[in-house]
C-alpha cells in the first residue's frame, strides 16, 4: 500500500489510511514511557487520519491494550470478518 510520502506498508488494510466504518471512526489506544515517542505515533496517526489517540499512559497500559487486541481477534473469528474496530463514546 504506497503512502502519500512514497513509503510502503508490508500488509494491507484500508483502514490503515483515514479508517471509517459506517458507525464512525475507530478510537486509537497507545501506552509507553517514552513521551517523545508517544508524541510522534500520535502525529503519525493524524496524518493518517486517525483522531487524536487516546494515552493510555507508561508502558504497564501496553496490558490492557494486549486484552483489547485479543478480544479484537475473538470477534473478528467470531464474524468471519476484519472489518470492525473500537470507539471510545463518553458522555
Amino acid at each position: 500500500m504506497p503512502l502519500a510520502n512514497g513509503r510502503w506498508f508490508p500488509f494491507s488494510s484500508t483502514y490503515f489510511v483515514d479508517p471509517t466504518f459506517s458507525a464512525g471512526t475507530p478510537t486509537m489506544l497507545i501506552a509507553g514511557d517514552d513521551a517523545e515517542a508517544k508524541r510522534v505515533v500520535g502525529d503519525i496517526l493524524v496524518d493518517f487520519g486517525w483522531p487524536e489517540p487516546i494515552d493510555l499512559g507508561g508502558i504497564e497500559g501496553s496490558r490492557e491494550l494486549e486484552v483489547i487486541c485479543i478480544a479484537w481477534v475473538k470477534i473478528g473469528g467470531v464474524r468471519g470478518a476484519w472489518d470492525h474496530g473500537f470507539s471510545l463514546l463518553a458522555g
